[in-house]
């Protein structure tokens, strides 16, 4: 399941779902793979969210990565 999540997450299909779902999940739970895509995800310099109003893009995405941050920092 966590590897279909990340999946969504990473082409940004319903990312803040897949992120939150993982959350709920536990990112203790996670096999080393994983958790080495959710910390990617969270660095990676392309954005994961791509489609919003103008201006807005890039306020979610950073907000996604520093909820992704947080969730491998275990917060």
């Amino acid at each position: 399941m966590a590897g279909l999540l990340l999946d969504a997450a990473e082409a940004g299909t319903a990312p803040f779902e897949a992120v939150d779902a993982l959350v709920a999940f536990g990112t203790d739970a996670l096999s080393d793979e994983h958790r080495a895509r959710l910390t990617a995800l969270g660095e990676r310099d392309r954005r994961v969210v791509r489609s919003g109003l103008d201006g807005t893009v890039e306020i979610a995405d950073e907000r996604l990565r520093a909820r992704v941050r947080a969730a491998v920092r275990g917060e």
